[in-house]
């Protein structure tokens, strides 16, 4: 698919010209909320490049603040991703983007093994944020090539922390109204 709605298109220049930003001011721990911006039009558009940028953006966050990447080159590659996008050459846009996760995947040969899982955590994440928005399970693994069962997993690890927090919370208010079972 060469094309892309001109709504997903907008908003993926912003983030990506945001992303240059925050990298270029080496404002890397933004790089995560930025990349959650993208999952509302991933939810409406179902769209790939959306997934796609947002898996992007929060796997450079995981590198930019654990190891050292040549920020120069993925601004580059941004860059260029951007211009390409702009002028409406979808292809080249995507051509740049996967240019950019495959030197994200080339940092260090015993590094690649932590990349891919970080860019598989990554996916799970967007996938929950979609599941969020009110896309079925189903879909929201299609779209993002995990298994139902990946995505249940996490979902289930999930719910459980937020049970678990949950109690706690009501414990402590239990006790700050001393109220008696």
């Amino acid at each position: 698919m060469n094309e892309m709605p001109e709504q997903v298109k907008q908003d993926i220049l912003n983030v990506l010209k945001k992303t240059t930003s925050l990298i270029n001011e080496e404002l890397y721990l933004n790089l995560s909320e930025l990349s959650n911006h993208v999952i509302h039009n991933a939810s409406i558009h179902q769209d790939e490049d959306s997934l796609s940028i947002a898996v992007l953006i929060y796997s450079l966050y995981k590198v930019f603040t654990k190891y050292s990447l040549n920020k120069e080159e993925v601004i580059s590659l941004l860059t260029k991703a951007a211009n390409a996008l702009e002028k409406n050459n979808v292809k080249r846009f995507r051509e740049y983007i996967s240019s950019l996760f495959k030197l994200i995947e080339t940092i260090d040969k015993d590094f690649g093994t932590y990349i891919e899982d970080v860019e598989e955590k990554a996916r799970i994440k967007k996938a929950v944020k979609i599941y969020d928005h009110g896309i079925s399970l189903a879909r929201v693994a299609e779209m993002l090539n995990i298994t139902q069962w990946e995505l249940l997993n996490y979902l289930g690890n999930v719910k459980l922390e937020e049970n678990i927090s949950r109690k706690n919370r009501l414990k402590v208010a239990e006790k700050l109204f001393s109220v008696k079972k």
